[in-house]
């Protein structure tokens, strides 16, 4: 898996009424671990929304947040 700000995104989905965990963090944390390099972020968003969306809103409300803070943080700049 390609570098990924943990600590930020998490703090980006609580600041947008997400409730975020000690659970989230090890969650997270052994997913990105278990992740091959060059995992794409559809793929990786796939994976984290049912870690905190517990309905096809949030779901849906998850995946729009994670698109913003992937193009602002993760994404390299041209």
């Amino acid at each position: 898996m390609t570098f990924f700000p943990l600590e930020p995104f998490l703090q980006w989905l609580r600041e947008n009424g997400f409730r975020v965990g000690m659970d989230h963090y090890t969650k997270v944390s052994q997913l990105l671990k278990a992740l091959p390099e060059g995992t794409e972020a559809a793929e990786l968003r796939t994976l984290l929304a049912p870690l905190f969306a517990r309905s096809p809103k949030e779901q849906q409300r998850f995946y729009r947040l994670f698109d913003r803070y992937y193009a602002q943080y993760v994404t390299p700049a041209p």
